[in-house]
């Protein structure tokens, strides 16, 4: 399943707000929805790491070769940097990977019962859920 690199942090951030590891779920989806999330959070430490070196890159450094932050901690940028820095940041958040993992069949929460009680709580999983119209 391809999926962008934005599309995963907003999947894991989604999860996080939904308290998903209080969920209680029959053990074959609880073992196939944590293989995902796992998949995610490694895609998630890899995308981390390619900011923190494009961060390093083009931020404004002091005397000593460390990053320039203010006082409230946010990085300094020479403004044809900050120019450069968001340009790269957005081809990287909309650069699509191959996840490793195929599309959930909704019919798999079949038997979960009512693991969510809003919309909001289950919105992440949307878009790991197959389109295929008999998953019904």
């Amino acid at each position: 399943m391809k999926m962008s690199y934005g599309m995963i942090l907003e999947i894991l951030k989604r999860m996080n707000e939904s308290n998903f590891y209080e969920w209680e779920m029959p053990m074959g989806v609880t073992l196939q929805l944590s293989r995902i999330v796992s998949k995610l959070e490694t895609e998630q430490v890899e995308f981390e790491k390619s900011r923190r070196k494009l961060i390093s890159r083009l931020a404004d450094k002091d005397e000593n070769g460390e990053i320039k932050v203010d006082d409230k901690g946010n990085v300094s940028f020479s403004e044809e940097a900050l120019k450069e820095f968001n340009e790269s940041y957005l081809e990287m958040i909309e650069e699509e990977i191959e996840t490793g993992f195929e599309p959930l069949s909704f019919s798999i929460f079949e038997k979960c019962g009512e693991v969510a009680k809003t919309p909001n709580d289950i919105s992440w999983i949307i878009p790991l859920l197959s389109m295929d119209k008999n998953d019904g």
